[in-house]
């Protein structure tokens, strides 16, 4: 059966937008974070101890009760990935935080910010949960509890997918969890932040941290129609000057 030219259109743009998806999605395109180590949070009402200062040679930070914070500043669409390890589940509760904190927020404050928790309870069931940190230094979590098993030693590759929209995936060891969608980044731009808790209990050693950008489908298909063009606009020419 013979196919119309328009069906040959339509096969190209698909096979050139697979490829530029391919192209983006490759580590070669991460952004470079660059971190800063920041004091304890001044906006809590946490009276016990507060830890140590985080320490990091780049590419390995270790987290013992105060944070750290990306000099870079992030939109979406983009996906996060890095590895996770607690030391020990020493305390009778811990978690490892994972915060989109609005740009130039002092690098002694928490709120607001989006935060996501991984956290051990060893009373009870561990837990992975999301908490809106309102400006008015409210709590408010907004998904979870969901059960997940933390366990000491173990390296739990995280992948938080988020879109342009603010809306996330959250990926870990290939479990993946859907956050509902009216559950949003409450910020167009953001710094990215990690913090390990409890302070002067275990220590949560993060690793391999990147992020990679990821193209919309709207700008992978224009491309395509660009690169498509191009293409017949060569062809066109050719045949005329063949014949």
């Amino acid at each position: 059966m013979k196919r119309s030219p328009s069906y040959h259109r339509v096969i190209c743009v698909f096979a050139f937008t697979a490829c530029w998806m391919f192209v983006f999605q490759t580590p070669a395109n991460s952004q470079s974070v660059t971190w800063q180590i920041l004091p304890f949070y001044t906006d809590t009402d946490w009276s016990g101890s507060h830890g140590s200062p985080a320490t990091t040679n780049g590419n390995v930070i270790s987290l013992t009760g105060q944070p750290v914070r990306t000099l870079q500043t992030f939109s979406g669409p983009l996906r996060i990935s890095y590895d996770v390890v607690l030391s020990a589940r020493a305390s009778t509760d811990g978690n490892i935080q994972f915060l989109f904190v609005p740009t130039n927020l002092p690098t002694d404050k928490v709120h607001p910010s989006f935060q996501l928790s991984m956290s051990y309870i060893n009373n009870g069931t561990d837990v992975l949960q999301a908490y809106n940190l309102l400006a008015n230094v409210t709590d408010v979590r907004v998904w979870g509890p969901t059960p997940f098993g933390v366990s000491a030693g173990t390296v739990y590759h995280n992948i938080i997918d988020v879109t342009a929209g603010g809306n996330i995936t959250w990926i870990i060891n290939n479990v993946t969890n859907v956050i509902p969608s009216n559950i949003t980044i409450p910020f167009a731009q953001y710094q990215l932040e990690l913090q390990g808790w409890q302070p002067d209990g275990p220590t949560w050693t993060v690793s391999n941290f990147a992020v990679v950008p990821e193209p919309s489908v709207a700008i992978l298909v224009a491309a395509s129609l660009a690169v498509l063009l191009g293409w017949r606009r060569k062809q066109h020419n050719f045949n005329i000057a063949g014949q």
